[in-house]
């Protein structure tokens, strides 16, 4: 008899927990999406109300060190919803997401962008990043 698989860990990105109720439909959507056994660690900047609503486990959004930390325990990263690689909020914004897709993908994780669009990028430099 094969050992049971542990359930998958996918680490969800995105803007959760601010309040702001499109992107807390998209989590709520994606978590409904996601397969059986699967234990999302979730982005959020008002953690309590993302745990207390949802069910799920967070992370503090904007402490980029506690995210990259929890992008270590799991095995999956998902951008999910709305348009996070853009560079009209900030550059910064984007170097923060870009930063989680280059470190999954150097630990050989699958990167997955969902309902994700792209842009603006009106920067030569976030095109050059993106691309």
């Amino acid at each position: 008899m094969a050992p049971a698989r542990k359930g998958v860990r996918p680490l969800l990105c995105g803007y959760y927990g601010e309040h702001n109720l499109g992107d807390d439909a998209l989590l709520a959507a994606l978590l409904a999406q996601l397969p059986e056994g699967c234990d999302p660690l979730v982005t959020a900047f008002d953690q309590g109300e993302v745990q207390q609503r949802l069910g799920v486990c967070t992370c503090a959004r904007r402490d980029f060190a506690a995210v990259r930390r929890a992008l270590d325990r799991c095995d999956a990263l998902v951008l999910g919803g709305g348009s996070l690689l853009q560079d009209s909020t900030s550059f910064r914004s984007l170097l923060y997401y870009a930063a989680l897709i280059i470190s999954a993908r150097l630990q050989g994780k699958p990167v997955l962008l969902w309902g994700q669009g792209l842009g603006p990028l009106r920067r030569r430099r976030s095109r050059l990043l993106v691309r």
